[in-house]
């Protein structure tokens, strides 16, 4: 049961990583960067989370053995 969680703390940092870098170079000021980094680390997790769903409800579709 430990392993689930442990692989989404890991995927949450590495987000938080790529998010804060996208963020970084993008806005000119910290603090617009501050102002969109929340709106884009939801953004990001749930695109991940949805591309994830797509991709599970796909295999399960058309990869059965």
């Amino acid at each position: 049961m430990i392993d689930p969680i442990r692989h989404l703390l890991l995927f949450l940092v590495a987000s938080l990583v790529i998010v804060a870098l996208g963020v970084c170079f993008s806005e000119r000021s910290d603090r617009a960067a501050l102002r969109a980094f929340p709106r884009r680390f939801l953004t990001f997790v749930f695109g991940c989370a949805l591309f994830s769903g797509i991709m599970l409800i796909c295999e399960h579709t058309f990869a059965k053995v």
